[in-house]
């Protein structure tokens, strides 16, 4: 057996004089604009909202318009609060091809109510919607051809939303004065300023309630962030603006402030994370995509995030040679370590063909590095001089990526991009865990000082997060993303670069938002309990949240069952790349053991599972052995029930490495090693997302689309409609009609307001 010399970890202690914290903050990525509010029509879309705001001149205006073109009917119901004293609620279906109006003199309150109930191709579900008028129109009509509203003078903004977001009743109840809606109790309570208790609500109340909150509709959303040292904990504070709506009823409005929905469904869930007062309240029922929409009465909230697992690090220990599956781990890892670094030649490095393959290499290379303390010499010497020569002529040559956007990305066989980021982005973010390693494994600081900026340059993960999914979308790896920020943060700790220090660990706690929901099953089954959801089939068997996509398409959500027929079943890549034992940590820690290890123990019934014991590749599947290590701090001993070590067969020198470390470190009782001292100040205010937010489509449930010289659609995801439309907006999504403001559409204007919101306006 080698004799096996244990290092220290790279990182040097704690100057006696800490970092200071930068003195400014950086500026937002956008401008806001106000050119449209001196236009004849516009309308407004957030991810912060449901509901898409209208302004409008004219003193006419039809919604749900020409349904006909989509093979579709259009409303048959109308609802509204009339006459004096206790109030009632007005409804009355519409027989096909019939009409009715009211007069706008007799609504007691700003709200309409408007369903589809038992229209043409409405028969699977329906979608009430709820509009919010600011002036008293003169009168109000329904028709096959849509709701139908005249003012007196200008129509001024309308706010439509559907009521219930985006759940979609597939049982209708026969009475025109609905009874309770008792699908989600949980999220079924209104909240009414006047009330001390929750009220059960009919749909008059939830019409009442969101009337309240959607006078004031969300327009921006700041969000800063400061670190507090002594707790160990990110702080993220959210301000709301809004554009503030006065009705012709005297309405008081009530400003709330929205939670982003995925980072809601994790609260929901019992994340374990501190919101401060005001206490968060639940609104009407309403789902998204993203999760269920919360909001918290004013304007602003704030928010706790631990990040004790990024201030410190699992302490590599020597191995436990007494334990003799451990001792034969750690000669093997020695002999692979021997056998690839005969010498220091740069070339050594290579695992896959040379640099054709450099994304490959790179995910696998911070097993080199780690397995350092594990190597005798001249082994040792040979494979640091061969990763720094490396590090300095590939990992951190900008030659070797290509720039996109002021960032740098990382192209390669089967890895690439499509008009975005997209993969390339996702690979070059993750060499910072790469980064990471080499520098605190071999003490190389001067070369990530030396290359600051260029590695700052592969942080791509904040360019494709949103406000709506909190994290980054298109990603269903678990390996990525929260780790990568985590090394970052670390990295800019060591050099002094506060202010990334902070943002990184920003990002790394909207990534943990992720790893939870993704890993915690109550939040697949919150979906399941919202069907039907993009399609009546039913969601049968296991289900996993996977990634999420834009526009409101949301998360995507898969399984061995469900759907029946779909491309690649992404729950399968789940647990790709992960490899990092501080975000094992964290995960075992939160979501739990016992939630892990039923995960585990079922991929080991299945067939497909890609996970397999005593298999690993150290840039794509970790074995069994692997995550159980790091999910489970299993021992030697239970992982090696799986496969007996002597057993495995592992070609590449990495591979093995990343397969035998497995078993070294638990043969000891896991310690921690600090990294950032509790003892600094707390950190100013720091601008969040919204200093490099590449900005998003604006859509939270449903999506406004226009062409020109066409009035603009409200679409829906996923669902097919009975025909194309043709030419129409949307043509070939499920409509929710046209926005008619008059009698020519103008040529309208697209234009980002922030880095949340949009709009189209007449210009």
């Amino acid at each position: 057996m080698f004799a096996l010399a244990i290092l220290t970890a790279g990182v040097a202690g704690c100057s006696a004089e800490l970092p200071q914290w930068p003195a400014t903050s950086p500026l937002p990525r956008w401008q806001p604009s106000d050119a449209w509010r001196n236009s004849d029509f516009a309308v407004l879309q957030s991810e912060l909202t449901p509901a898409v705001l209208i302004w409008s001149k004219s003193n006419t205006l039809r919604l749900f318009a020409n349904l006909g073109q989509w093979g579709l009917g259009g409303p048959t119901l109308l609802g509204a609060r009339v006459g004096k004293g206790d109030p009632a609620l007005w409804l009355r279906m519409a027989p096909p091809g019939d009409q009715m109006e009211v007069s706008g003199d007799r609504l007691t309150a700003p709200w309409l109510l408007v369903s589809f109930r038992k229209s043409l191709g409405w028969e699977e579900w329906d979608v009430p919607w709820v509009v919010v008028l600011q002036h008293r129109p003169v009168r109000v009509g329904i028709a096959e051809d849509g709701l139908a509203l005249e003012f007196g003078a200008e129509a001024g903004y309308v706010v439509a939303m559907p009521l219930c977001g985006a759940f979609k009743r597939n049982t209708l109840p026969a009475e025109t004065r609905w009874p309770p809606l008792t699908d989600r109790a949980d999220y079924l309570q209104v909240l009414r300023p006047e009330d001390t208790e929750p009220v059960n609500p009919r749909v008059f109340g939830l019409c009442d309630a969101w009337s309240l909150l959607l006078l004031r509709w969300p327009l921006s959303c700041r969000e800063d962030l400061q670190v507090v040292p002594q707790e160990d904990v990110l702080r993220v504070r959210g301000a709301c603006a809004f554009v503030p709506i006065e009705d012709d009823w005297g309405t008081e409005a009530v400003e709330a402030t929205p939670l982003p929905p995925t980072l809601a469904l994790a609260l929901t869930t019992e994340l374990p994370a501190s919101v401060h007062e005001p206490t968060v309240w639940l609104p009407p029922f309403l789902p998204t995509p993203y999760g269920p929409y919360i909001m918290t009465e004013g304007d602003t909230y704030t928010i706790d995030f631990p990040i004790r697992h990024l201030n410190q690090t699992e302490t590599q220990q020597p191995p436990n040679l007494d334990d003799p599956i451990v001792a034969l781990a750690a000669q093997q890892v020695a002999e692979r370590m021997q056998q690839k670094f005969t010498d220091g030649s740069e070339e050594r490095i290579w695992d896959h063909g040379g640099g054709g393959n450099y994304c490959w290499q790179v995910m696998g290379d911070r097993w080199y590095a780690k397995a350092l303390a594990y190597t005798p010499e001249p082994a040792r010497s040979n494979a640091k001089a061969c990763l720094a020569a490396y590090m300095r002529d590939w990992v951190l040559n900008e030659a070797k990526y290509k720039p996109f956007r002021g960032k740098l990305i990382l192209e390669g066989p089967g890895i690439g991009n499509w008009g975005g980021y997209d993969d390339s982005g996702k690979f070059s973010s993750n060499i910072l865990e790469t980064l990471w390693c080499y520098a605190y494994y071999t003490g190389d600081w001067d070369l990530i000082r030396e290359r600051w900026d260029t590695i700052l340059k592969l942080f791509v993960t904040p360019r494709e997060c949103r406000w709506r999914g909190f994290g980054r979308d298109a990603i269903a790896e678990m390996g990525d993303e929260a780790a990568l920020a985590l090394c970052l943060a670390r990295m800019a700790y060591q050099i002094g670069d506060m202010d990334t220090y902070a943002y990184a660990a920003y990002i790394y706690t909207r990534e943990c938002v992720h790893l939870w929901v993704k890993t915690k099953p109550e939040c697949a089954e919150w979906f399941r309990g919202l069907q039907p959801w993009h399609s009546v089939e039913p969601m049968q068997g296991p289900l996993f949240l996977t990634n999420l996509w834009g526009d409101v398409a949301g998360w995507q959500i898969d399984g061995p069952d469900y759907p029946k027929e779909t491309g690649e079943r992404q729950y399968r890549n789940r647990w790709v790349r992960f490899g990092n034992e501080d975000v094992g940590a964290f995960l075992r820690e939160t979501v739990g053991e016992d939630t892990l290890r039923k995960e585990l123990d079922w991929w080991l019934t299945r067939e497909d599972n890609p996970y397999k014991p005593g298999v690993s590749t150290a840039h794509i599947a970790p074995s069994m052995e692997q995550l159980r290590s790091l999910l489970l701090n299993e021992s030697p001993a239970d992982l090696a029930k799986l496969t007996p070590i002597q057993d495995a067969k592992i070609g590449r020198a990495a591979d093995a490495i990343s397969y035998y470390c497995s078993f070294v470190r638990t043969g000891r009782p896991t310690q921690y090693t600090r990294l950032v001292p509790t003892d600094l100040p707390d950190s100013p205010w720091m601008l969040g997302l919204e200093r490099e937010s590449d900005g998003s489509d604006g859509a939270l449930v449903v999506n406004v689309l226009s062409k020109d010289g066409q009035w603009p659609t409200i679409c829906d995801w996923g669902w097919k409609p009975p025909k194309n439309a043709g030419d129409l907006p949307g043509a070939d999504c499920w409509p929710y009609g046209q926005i008619i403001a008059g009698d020519t559409p103008p040529t309208l204007k697209w234009e980002r307001l922030n880095w949340v919101t949009n709009v189209r306006y007449a210009g």
